[in-house]
């Protein structure tokens, strides 16, 4: 019975691991095709009260990644490390991050500083479609389709 249970395990975080390559393809392409909106989502949720969440959700969603053992673990294991050890920052010091990213942000508000901001947001899209690239190729050895 174990077995069956380690199975339906593993199976579950293979599409985990599809599904948040999928996530974060189509979240890089929505990036590309609206960087500055993006910009100002990114501040609206970085000036909320809520915005400590956003590192409970790194934890969380990261630590599955630690354990997976699909193809490519070893890469997506220290994808996943990363947000498990940038989580608790923003969990424990959100008003500190949200100074240094709304400072940031005030300081390229003006039009010329506007290329600056898109170039930062296309860079940030490219990270986020590259690891959802190695999460879809992962599963994809995983399960013998390519």
């Amino acid at each position: 019975m174990q077995d069956g249970c380690e199975c339906m395990v593993s199976e579950a975080l293979y599409i985990y691991v599809l599904s948040l390559g999928i996530f974060l393809i189509v979240l890089g392409v929505v990036e590309i095709i609206a960087p500055l909106k993006v910009f100002e989502i990114w501040t609206k949720w970085v000036s909320r009260k809520e915005f400590f969440m956003h590192g409970l959700i790194l934890i969380v969603g990261g630590f599955p990644l630690t354990v997976y053992n699909g193809a490519l673990s070893g890469l997506i294991f220290f994808m996943g490390l990363v947000p498990v050890l940038i989580g608790p920052f923003i969990l424990f010091y959100p008003e500190k991050v949200k100074n240094v990213f709304l400072e940031m942000s005030s300081e390229m508000s003006s039009d010329s500083e506007k290329s600056s901001i898109k170039k930062i947001i296309l860079f940030d899209a490219g990270i986020r479609i590259s690891i959802g690239v190695v999460f879809t190729i992962s599963f994809a050895l995983s399960k013998g389709l390519i």
